[in-house]
């Protein structure tokens, strides 16, 4: 009787060792239609400039990393932080993710970008025009604006010590985070991005944190309150708005697993 108990325990082990493997979709995701955006190895599916040197983002241990800004030189710095964008552009989307940041990061992650991301110049002969270049080695730096889920050690990092609206899972400037519990710097932390239409909801560990409509006046008193009403695009609910999910480069450090996200039916 002591070696069918023994076998189940060592199953159990490894089923639990498998399940926790990052990177990876499980039968029951891929059968629903998620899509892994990172398979823990390449950048294939996303936009990297590949001529930075010193690289900016790097492939470690199963992550994506953030190179931070004391291993730069501040001279090129300037001319070269880059967000990491998807090739794929999403519009209504569950997107779930994990993050690690170091002590005091600031960081976030951006969808529903305005129109123009990264700097724009002519496509190539035979370059299809996109809303975003496939080929990156004429621009300088690739930047992104929309909405931002804020990545931050709420401990540490002075803005979310300020206000919840810097802190970790508020839409960044405009709904701040109400949370049961600060994010750590150097720890693992869930989130999940669920945005249909004007509808949106920001996750932290399990819980939401933030949530709304784009077209409440709630939101739009937020927009106003920052005198950012002159990019009034960025927030309707444009039924053919598809753009790149963005991972931004912000000078600090911090580390990103298990990206990925299903493609939602609009409302």
């Amino acid at each position: 009787m002591v070696r069918p108990i023994l076998f189940l325990a060592v199953f159990a082990v490894v089923l639990t060792a498998a399940e926790s493997t990052p990177n990876q979709l499980s039968p029951e995701e891929a059968a629903t239609g998620w899509v892994l955006l990172f398979d823990g190895k390449t950048f294939d599916g996303w936009v990297l400039r590949p001529s930075d040197a010193p690289p900016l983002w790097v492939i470690e241990d199963g992550c994506l990393h953030v190179i931070p800004q004391g291993a730069i030189p501040e001279s090129t710095l300037r001319q070269r932080r880059s967000d990491l964008l998807t090739r794929e552009t999403f519009r209504d989307f569950d997107f779930r993710f994990e993050w690690r940041a170091a002590p005091a990061a600031n960081s976030g992650v951006k969808y529903r970008l305005m129109g123009g991301w990264g700097r724009k110049v002519e496509p190539r002969a035979g370059e299809a025009e996109t809303g975003f270049l496939t080929d990156l080695s004429a621009l300088r730096t690739i930047s992104s604006t929309g909405i931002e889920y804020q990545i931050s050690d709420d401990e540490h990092e002075k803005d979310a010590l300020s206000t919840p609206l810097h802190a970790a899972g508020a839409v960044y400037e405009y709904v701040p985070a109400k949370k049961s519990h600060p994010a750590v710097a150097l720890r693992w932390h869930e989130a999940r991005i669920l945005v249909r239409g004007t509808h949106f909801e920001h996750w932290l560990d399990g819980e939401i944190v933030a949530s709304g409509e784009f077209d409440s006046s709630e939101f739009r008193a937020a927009l106003a309150a920052t005198k950012r009403e002159n990019f009034p695009r960025l927030f309707k609910p444009y039924p053919d708005h598809e753009t790149p999910i963005a991972l931004q480069h912000h000078r600090t450090e911090v580390w990103f697993r298990n990206l990925k996200v299903l493609r939602l039916e609009p409302k």
